[in-house]
């Protein structure tokens, strides 16, 4: 009996990460199942996120919450989530109540003591006021041929029949109506599989990442 065969066990086991701001589905390429049996994917969609750094102008004075960070607009971000790192005092995660100018920004909560910053200062803007929502759909087809198929399948390419099998996952797949993380399986025989975020609203960053292996 043979070692079993199996992919997804490195980088090649993300097979989507793309963002969104849109309607428009999000859809993995053929994924190549003939020599595997099962799959397991983690279906992920985390809030959309925005780094920068900080710099010498920058500052936090506790007493009215108020950042001034200078080096990212936030006009319309109320309700975002500010994650500060790099600080002296000032590390956590707030969110944003006001904007009361383009540089200039009020939240909820203070960090505790006012704090000047320089550009260790590293802030991620996460975008909790416009949380991701949508659907997950997963197909298989018999007949798809990848456009660079090279001698893997002797055929030309073809977009191919696909037949959705969403249903066949275990647990069942959930709507998304906030950041969220599922892990489902499958036993299968297809030639190959795919996966497909459609979402309704908000905006986010969407990942698959699979393991597929052979019974034997």
């Amino acid at each position: 009996m043979g070692a079993k065969r199996q992919k997804g066990q490195s980088d090649d086991a993300e097979i989507i990460n793309e963002a969104f701001t849109g309607t428009d589905a999000i859809v993995s390429s053929g994924d190549d199942m003939r020599e595997f049996d099962s799959v397991g994917a983690q279906l992920i969609v985390d809030y959309n996120q925005t780094e920068f750094s900080g710099s010498d102008s920058d500052d936090v004075v506790d007493l009215t919450k108020t950042w001034t960070l200078s080096e990212f607009t936030f006009t319309g971000l109320e309700g975002a989530t500010i994650r500060v790192e790099g600080s002296a005092t000032s590390d956590g995660d707030y969110v944003i109540d006001t904007v009361t100018s383009a540089h200039v920004i009020v939240t909820t909560a203070g960090p505790g003591a006012d704090e000047t910053f320089d550009d260790a200062l590293r802030v991620t803007v996460i975008r909790t006021d416009d949380p991701p929502a949508g659907d997950w759909s997963i197909e298989v087809s018999n007949n798809f041929v990848p456009e660079t198929n090279g001698t893997v399948y002797g055929q030309v390419p073809n977009a191919g029949d696909w037949t959705d099998i969403t249903s066949q996952f275990s647990p069942v797949i959930a709507a998304v109506t906030d950041e969220d993380s599922q892990y489902v399986q499958a036993d299968l025989t297809a030639r190959d599989i795919r996966y497909t975020f459609t979402p309704s609203s908000g905006q986010g960053i969407v990942k698959v990442r699979r393991f597929a292996k052979s019974w034997s």
